[in-house]
């Protein structure tokens, strides 16, 4: 009686040994896996996120999300809102709800970037004749290979950004580059899916470019040239929203089908 009673006992430890393990890893699990808000939010799930994007396998290990909350993210079937409204709260020292993606190039790279927007009529972002407001940037970050760390990287605004606003009452996009004419500006439809592509030759100097085209919109071109680079690291590429932080209206912007090559 005393052995089965020991084994009984040994295996009743065992068991609740597993299950602490089994509960601490799912506890975990969100973390590990870049979905910090997954159990509360299964919008917020990456993996999810990006098959309902059409994301590109290849860009779903290297893709992170910056979005703080349910309220900052409308899935559906096929594509994804990202969404601002009157109560965000700040990420990352800023108002925002986007995915960032750290797609690897070199300086001298020629990188194509694809990606599908939709701007409603009613609840597009962009403010008349400003504030500052992006649906898409290519940031700079540490460079690992000099001993730089976020904690002593100096903050700057994104090198090359596409950016939403109205002139006279009637919505476009805007092209902003570092090295180049800023504040390029042109009308764009709503309601309708636009597929853009964005060419940038990666440079520290003047031979850099930034090339932005719609297709079937052949009107829709808008170019930069000079330098588009900070640092000799690559710029990761971030889409979404983000915004000057006293704006205060809800706007929602549409994405779908993301994809990158080298060129």
């Amino acid at each position: 009686m005393r052995i089965v009673f020991s084994s009984l006992r040994s295996l009743d430890l065992n068991v609740r040994f597993w299950s602490k393990i089994l509960a601490i890893f799912c506890a975990a699990y969100p973390l590990l896996s870049g979905n910090a808000n997954a159990q509360s939010c299964p919008e917020l799930d990456k993996y999810r996120l990006a098959r309902v994007m059409a994301i590109d396998p290849p860009l779903i290990p290297i893709l992170n999300l910056e979005i703080p909350s349910c309220a900052n993210i409308n899935v559906a079937e096929d594509h994804a809102g990202f969404v601002l409204n009157d109560e965000n709260i700040r990420l990352n020292n800023g108002v925002r709800s986007e995915i960032a993606i750290d797609f690897p190039f070199q300086e001298g790279d020629v990188v194509e970037y694809r990606w599908s927007v939709m701007l409603p009529s009613v609840g597009a972002p962009g403010g008349e004749g400003g504030p500052w407001w992006l649906i898409a940037q290519w940031h700079d970050q540490p460079d690992p290979r000099l001993g730089e760390t976020w904690a002593n990287f100096k903050a700057e605004s994104p090198p090359v950004a596409v950016f939403v606003e109205r002139r006279n009452g009637v919505l476009g996009i805007g092209l902003n580059s570092l090295g180049g004419q800023k504040g390029q500006w042109t009308p764009v439809p709503t309601n309708v899916w636009m597929s853009i592509r964005v060419m940038i030759h990666w440079s520290r100097g003047g031979d850099g470019y930034v090339r932005l085209t719609v297709d079937d919109h052949p009107g829709i071109v808008l170019s930069a040239m000079g330098v588009n680079m900070l640092n000799r690291y690559r710029h990761y590429f971030k889409a979404g929203q983000y915004r000057a932080p006293w704006v205060r209206q809800y706007a929602v912007v549409y994405m779908k089908n993301i994809r990158f090559r080298k060129l």
